[in-house]
C-alpha cells in the first residue's frame, strides 16, 4: 500500500458497503484510526447485498461509445433500459449541458483514450485486489478466476465487439475468435464446459439461424466473489 500523506489521521467513512469497508481497512493497513458510519442494520446491506461482484479488469471500457447518443433516444421509451434519465427541475440547463459533453466523447478516437485510461486504473485496482489477499491468506468469500462472459445478441454487437477486442489487445489483454459459428447442439455441449479459465469471453447466439460466435480471451485476468460475503468477511 502507500500513504499519501506522511501522517496518521483520524479518519471517518460513511458507508459500509464493499467500497466503505475495503477502504477502512487500506487506510487501517496504513495506520490510520478509521470510524465506519453505517445507516442500516448491518454492513452489506444496501448495494453491496445483491450485487454481481464481478471483478472483470479487462472490461473496465469507456461508457461513452459511437452511436450511444441515438441508441439513448431509444432506451427513454423502454421500460427497463440500461439509462435513464430524469431531468432536473432546478438546474435542467446544467444537465442538458453534461448530456452534451458527454455526448460529444462518443466518438472512436475518444473511446479508446479513454477506455486506455480506465484500464491503467483497472490493473492499479487488480494489484490492490493482489496485496489484499496476500495480506489476508484467510480471506473466504468464494472468490473465483474463471473469466468473464459477455453475450451479444446480434451479428452487428459480435462485430462492435470484434472492435472492442482490438482496443483490448493493444491494451494488453489479448483476445482472439475461436468459432465463427455454432450449432444450437454443439451450443449445449460448449455452455456446459464454460466459463473457463480466461479473461474474457465473447459470445454471440442469434437463435432464429440457430448460430453462435465465439471470440475468446486467452489472459486469465476476469475474477469474481460476492461482494456482500467479501464486505461481511473484512468487516
Amino acid at each position: 500500500m502507500f500513504n499519501l500523506c506522511g501522517y496518521r489521521m483520524h479518519i471517518v467513512v460513511i458507508g459500509a458497503g464493499v467500497i466503505g469497508v475495503t477502504t477502512a481497512w487500506a487506510l487501517r493497513m496504513e495506520g490510520h484510526t478509521v470510524d465506519v458510519i453505517e445507516r442500516g442494520q448491518r454492513p452489506a446491506d444496501g448495494t453491496s447485498y445483491a450485487n454481481a461482484g464481478q471483478l472483470s479488469y479487462g472490461f473496465a471500457v469507456s461508457w461513452g461509445v459511437p452511436g450511444v447518443p441515438l441508441k439513448a433516444l431509444g432506451w427513454l421509451f423502454q421500460k427497463n433500459a440500461p439509462f435513464k434519465l430524469r431531468l432536473d427541475r432546478k438546474e435542467p440547463l446544467r444537465q442538458m449541458k453534461w448530456l452534451a459533453a458527454m455526448f460529444q466523447q462518443c466518438t472512436q478516437k475518444d473511446f479508446e483514450r479513454n477506455s486506455a485510461d480506465m484500464l491503467s486504473i483497472s490493473y492499479f485496482s487488480k494489484e490492490m485486489m493482489a496485496r489484499l489477499l496476500e495480506a489476508e491468506p484467510g480471506l473466504s468469500f468464494d472468490y473465483q478466476q474463471r473469466g468473464t462472459l459477455q453475450l451479444f445478441r446480434s451479428r452487428a454487437e459480435l462485430d462492435a465487439g470484434r472492435r472492442d477486442a482490438v482496443m483490448l489487445t493493444n491494451a494488453g489483454v489479448q483476445c482472439r475468435l475461436l468459432r465463427t459459428s455454432m450449432s444450437s447442439t454443439a451450443w449445449s455441449q460448449r455452455s456446459s464446459i464454460l466459463p473457463c479459465r480466461c479473461s474474457a469471453v465473447f459470445i454471440c447466439r442469434t437463435t432464429r439461424q440457430g448460430t453462435a460466435a465465439l471470440l475468446h480471451a486467452s489472459s486469465p485476468t476476469g475474477r469474481a466473489g460476492p461482494a456482500c460475503s467479501f464486505t461481511l468477511t473484512k468487516r
